[in-house]
């Protein structure tokens, strides 16, 4: 089965510090599952998925690029159902958001687990705004174990803010000498970007860890 690399980064404000991801060693999938945003069809192959109000329904659609699907799983909430490949996830309220992860096999042995962690967005009210723009990688581990540690920080692109660009994964595997499938996690902290909504003026570029202080004084 030829393999994807994905880093999957959870949703953090800018007031955080240092934020944790998934990265799965994995160039190209025999199986695709798309997880999108009612809000503007914003797809994560594992990160985050908003929802401005509610009831609020997920698209999840599921597809083998080899293969034949055998079966889709869909747990959320503390239950596990099996779902058809094209599905709608209903959030009836705030409380109900949180992670939901889909689970894929096809008649070829392929497996494909995603997790999206749906969550409440206040719909924006202002013309300055952030947005995540990449990740300062400082550690990697495998488990318990610290496979990799920067003597500086190192910068990985994002796309939709939770999504490793396509021209980083083969530097990521590089780092960690693998490329066989297996999950791993890069320790470090966002990269946003302070803008004017209505004319997309660009006010700077932050690291959430090392640059808390100016993002919390100067943008409240």
């Amino acid at each position: 089965m030829i393999k994807k690399l994905i880093l999957a980064i959870p949703l953090v404000l800018v007031c955080c510090l240092l934020m944790s991801a998934k990265a799965f060693a994995l160039p190209e999938s025999d199986i695709a599952i798309n997880i999108a945003s009612p809000i503007d069809s914003l797809a994560s192959e594992s990160g985050v998925v908003a929802v401005e109000q509610f009831p609020a329904r997920i698209a999840i659609n599921t597809t083998a690029k080899t293969g034949s699907l055998t079966e889709v799983r869909l747990e959320y909430g503390g239950q596990s159902q099996a779902i058809t490949p094209n599905h709608t996830l209903t959030i009836e309220n705030k409380e109900a958001c949180g992670p939901c992860t889909v689970t894929a096999k096809t008649d070829e042995g392929a497996v494909l687990v995603v997790t999206a962690n749906v969550v409440f967005q206040v719909r924006a009210t202002y013309d300055t705004r952030y947005r995540t723009v990449g990740m300062n990688v400082k550690e990697i581990y495998e488990g318990e174990t610290l496979l990799k540690a920067f003597p500086e920080p190192q910068r990985v692109g994002l796309v939709s803010a939770n999504t490793v660009a396509d021209h980083e994964q083969e530097r990521i595997a590089a780092w960690i000498n693998r490329c066989d499938g297996g999950t791993y996690t890069l320790k470090g902290s966002l990269v946003v970007e302070i803008y004017g909504f209505a004319s997309g003026k660009l006010y700077g570029t932050y690291d959430t860890d090392t640059d808390f202080e100016p993002l919390t004084t100067r943008y409240g």
